[in-house]
């Protein structure tokens, strides 16, 4: 008996695997081949200061943690930033932005492309996460069925292959509905913790997500 669950779910496991490789698969091609959109460079280069200059003062129509997630590859690229342009010093992020991808070192594809491909690897998170929450739910059927609908979701694959705010907001507001209705089903102080961890960082993500308060 216990080989066959184990089989079940280490079945199960590869099927999540292969819906997130779906994902990615189907979201990695727009990433090399658009340009950036109207709101990248202004994330790009606010992500940039959160990280290498501890400023968070650029852009502050939104909170840090998911453009912190994105602009990871810039520790190791260490791309300059327009500290002495007018654009940062009048804190203009639009601007600024643009003059941080097109006057910069590094290629402005390379800026893009790699926080890009960090909100993909979220996305594929996030399927992987959906495809395990709906089977505890709805069992194996449901939870194949709710990752092959979220694999191919045209919103989670058209925010996935951007460097923007969207879809990690989505993510964090997914987890912190999965460890609130976790305490619901036994309210323990540890998932107590964790719906205060995932509530927090969802607000850290999107304001949009004081909605869950």
């Amino acid at each position: 008996r216990h080989a066959i669950c184990d089989f079940g779910r280490s079945r199960m496991t590869g099927i999540r695997l292969g819906l997130a490789g779906l994902y990615l698969a189907l979201a990695l091609p727009a990433i090399f081949r658009y340009s950036p959109t109207a709101d990248e460079p202004a994330h790009l280069v606010a992500g940039a200061g959160h990280l290498l200059k501890g400023d968070f003062t650029l852009e502050p129509v939104n909170p840090p943690l998911a453009r912190l997630w994105a602009c990871l590859p810039y520790l190791a690229l260490r791309p300059d930033l327009p500290l002495t342009s007018v654009h940062w010093r009048e804190r203009h992020p639009g601007a600024a932005g643009l003059e941080f991808l097109y006057r910069n070192r590094i290629p402005w594809r390379t800026l893009v492309i790699w926080p890009r491909v960090m909100t993909a690897l979220l996305g594929a998170a996030l399927v992987w996460w959906i495809a395990g929450w709906a089977e505890t739910r709805a069992g194996r059927t449901g939870g194949v069925i709710a990752g092959a609908l979220a694999a191919t979701c045209p919103n989670l694959l058209g925010n996935g292959g951007l460097a923007t705010t969207d879809l990690a907001a989505a993510a964090s507001a997914l987890l912190a509905g999965w460890a609130w209705t976790a305490w619901l089903e036994r309210p323990t102080l540890r998932r107590a913790g964790l719906v205060g961890v995932a509530i927090g960082a969802a607000l850290v993500t999107k304001y949009a997500n004081l909605a869950l308060l």
